[in-house]
């Protein structure tokens, strides 16, 4: 199938190649054959453009193809903007980690892109510690019954970037770090609190800003170290290689699919205003098939949807008894719920009643209380 020629020929100036073209891929939507890839590429556009053809056998396959596109579509019935955009920012961070911790860096590589990644959130919790410590109060000096350990005294730089890591909890490490300034231990690195005037924020943070320094040093140094100390022979490099490349492959795969479904959201959603001005051009059933269309994408939480609705709704002023049929049909498939169960359902069907009629002005208000009043009337 020659999927890069559907543009040329969906504007063909003959009306039957634009209704076959269109209608073969309706066909195709019917059987679930149309790949990512010709969804990247704008399907959907095409045939959403045909939606206001001038010709009526045009435009009727275009509102098939559409609603049986959503209908059999491959990415579930979750369309929503939002929630899909936050779990593609997710997964682009999470290509960014395993991109970090290519197994093809070197040590040195990847020390300096762990020290990188965990600065700015040591520094900040340094310098919101040291805002709340009273340096004025005494310390009493350490003896060997103290909680203090040598690998405390000595480790507290890569203790740091630990709990940047790991737990998140500075707490009680950068408690360590200001009693022993506090008790000069850290003199012989040339950091004495005599020179800095510790109630001023300016000197804390010029303080802060020698502690990092010395502290992504050291941390560099033993991340070096620990890397140099792991295995190296061929067969676990390789192994190694095989599962990082394996994480990546479906991270990727991943970002596609929920790229691809992103874009064929954005694709309905712009299609929604010409499903109805295209319909208005036709019949009452045409009418009907776009209705239709524009509640199912509600449903599957496509943008704009809910204004478009509302624009249905004001067809209820058209002086065209089928149409106003129509309109109060759809009402009642959207807002009045199916449940058997009326303790169920009349709640759920004043929980959709004040959703769209939530956030109307005062023209649309009008037009969804008319429908809603006669939807009452007809369906008591």
């Amino acid at each position: 199938m020659p999927f890069l020629q559907e543009d040329r020929h969906l504007r063909d100036q003959a009306t039957q190649v634009r209704a076959k073209v269109v209608n073969l891929w309706r066909l195709l939507a019917d059987a679930k054959r149309i790949p990512s890839s010709v969804v990247d590429n704008g399907i959907i556009d095409y045939i959403g453009e045909r939606l206001e053809d001038k010709q009526v056998l045009v435009r009727k396959p275009a509102i098939a193809f559409m609603s049986s596109f959503l209908k059999n579509n491959v990415y579930g019935h979750d369309f929503s903007w939002k929630a899909n955009t936050s779990h593609l920012q997710k997964l682009l961070a999470e290509r960014e980690a395993l991109v970090a911790n290519d197994p093809d860096f070197d040590p040195q590589r990847r020390a300096e892109a762990y020290v990188e990644r965990h600065h700015d959130l040591v520094r900040s919790n340094l310098v919101t510690g040291f805002a709340t410590v009273d340096w004025g109060s005494h310390e009493e000096p350490l003896d060997e019954d103290d909680d203090f350990s040598d690998d405390v005294i000595a480790g507290w730089p890569a203790f740091l970037f630990q709990a940047a890591a790991e737990t998140g909890d500075f707490h009680d490490l950068i408690g360590s770090i200001v009693r022993l300034l506090k008790l000069g231990v850290f003199k012989e690195l040339g950091w004495d609190l005599a020179d800095y005037n510790m109630e001023d924020p300016t000197e804390q943070n010029k303080l802060v800003d020698v502690i990092m320094e010395y502290a992504c040093d050291r941390c560099m140094k033993e991340r070096l170290i620990s890397e140099n100390m792991l295995p190296t022979n061929d067969m676990l490099k390789e192994e190694r290689r095989a599962d990082w490349l394996d994480k990546l492959r479906k991270c990727n795969d991943s970002i596609a699919y929920m790229q691809t479904k992103l874009h064929a959201a954005s694709a309905l959603s712009d299609s929604l205003q010409s499903a109805l001005r295209g319909a208005l051009h036709g019949d009452a059933a045409e009418l009907k098939e776009a209705i239709n269309f524009i509640i199912e994408c509600k449903n599957f939480e496509i943008c704009d949807s809910d204004k478009v609705i509302r624009q249905v709704f004001a067809l209820i002023w058209r002086n065209n008894v089928d149409i106003q049929k129509e309109v109060v049909n759809a009402a009642r498939k959207m807002l009045i719920s199916q449940n058997e169960q009326s303790d169920v359902a009349d709640p759920a069907t004043a929980r959709k009643m004040l959703q769209v009629l939530k956030g109307t002005k005062k023209v649309e208000y009008n037009c969804v209380s008319e429908v809603i009043e006669r939807m009452l009337r007809q369906y008591p």
